[in-house]
């Protein structure tokens, strides 16, 4: 059975397999199991990576039994929350889930 990605932002962590991803790519390991799961677990937490992302002019968080209205919210499009259950923003000063999308783009993996 496949364990679902939590609920945190694990940008940093998706980072490094990517490059890990990268190299076994080009050592021509991309069939292996490694390989496999790694994708797999990264494609989970980057389909989370977008949910976390603020919207240009998003106003509003939506939960299960909340609704957070935050018209500030919008001065903040490109943030990434903490986690899917948060209203705090996490600061990518070091631009880990833009790199980590980008490094997946690369390698062909998202």
């Amino acid at each position: 059975m496949e364990k679902h990605p939590d609920s945190d932002n694990n940008c940093a962590s998706v980072e490094g397999l990517a490059d890990v991803m990268g190299a076994l790519r080009l050592a021509g390991e991309f069939d292996g199991d490694l390989f496999k799961r790694a994708s797999a677990w990264t494609a989970g937490e980057m389909r989370k990576a977008r949910q976390l992302q603020i919207q240009p002019r998003q106003q509003e968080l939506v939960f299960s039994n909340a609704r957070i209205v935050a018209p500030r919210m919008q001065q903040f499009a490109g943030d990434f929350r903490s986690g899917l259950f948060t209203a705090d923003t996490q600061v990518d000063y070091t631009g880990h889930c833009i790199s980590a999308m980008v490094k997946l783009t690369d390698t062909g993996s998202i």
